[in-house]
């Protein structure tokens, strides 16, 4: 009886030795700005990602530069990140700093505060002196 219990118990060890290498072997592979368009060809509103950057403030930029910790595919689960948040911060540091002061007492102290892209657009950025600008 005690021979059964041990190989039952070696068997669940060596099972998930081999699982836990297997996950190794899968772990998700680096990507730059190029590989992004295979998966996201269509942005939030079913618009062309690409052409809404074409005709952006934002044209010539790589994906990367705003979804920086989307550099792996598949991208990681427990990322939270979308533009709106750091992705426009590190570039706006002035308007992050007025917006944080802008009708709120403090970031992410609201559940349902605005994150830039409600106001200013996702991939559609135009300067606020074009007339088709959400902010025009």
């Amino acid at each position: 009886m005690l021979s059964n219990k041990l190989l039952i118990v070696c068997f669940i060890l060596v099972v998930s030795c081999l699982l836990n290498i297997g996950y190794s072997q899968d772990e998700a592979a680096e990507i730059d700005s190029g590989d992004c368009i295979d998966c996201h060809e269509t942005g939030k509103h079913e618009t062309l990602i690409e052409k809404d950057l074409s005709n952006s403030i934002h044209d010539g930029f790589e994906c990367l530069e705003c979804h920086e910790d989307m550099d792996t595919a598949p991208h990681d689960e427990s990322s939270e990140f979308y533009a709106g948040d750091e992705g426009c911060r590190n570039c706006h540091d002035d308007a992050s700093d007025e917006y944080e002061a802008h009708g709120r007492m403090a970031v992410g102290k609201c559940e349902d505060m605005p994150q830039c892209m409600d106001c200013h657009g996702d991939h559609d950025i135009l300067p606020s002196d074009v007339k088709l600008s959400k902010t025009h």
